[in-house]
């Protein structure tokens, strides 16, 4: 499992190193809001322990997969607005 995060983490990092402080600090404030709320809604999705789910029974654990999937998606869409702004 920890093989499969390296070339994702790889993959940031050399996106990053070269990284205009313009283009970091837009990708930063989109992590420092989306990182907390994903947690949140996935702690608290859940129809077993009365949280927010709806009764599908593995919301939790869907939500687990969903948004860190869509945090690198979300963040090179982040990252490329940033760039093509400041060109």
């Amino acid at each position: 499992m920890f093989l499969g995060i390296f070339p994702v983490v790889f993959l940031f990092s050399l996106i990053t190193y070269k990284m205009r402080d313009e283009i970091f600090t837009a990708w930063k404030h989109f992590s420092l809001w989306f990182i907390p709320i994903s947690i949140l809604i996935i702690m608290n999705t859940s129809s077993h322990s009365g949280g927010w789910g709806v009764g599908f029974g593995n919301e939790q654990e869907l939500l687990a997969i969903f948004f860190p999937i869509l945090y690198p998606i979300i963040s090179i869409v982040v990252i490329l607005r940033a760039r093509a702004r400041l060109r």
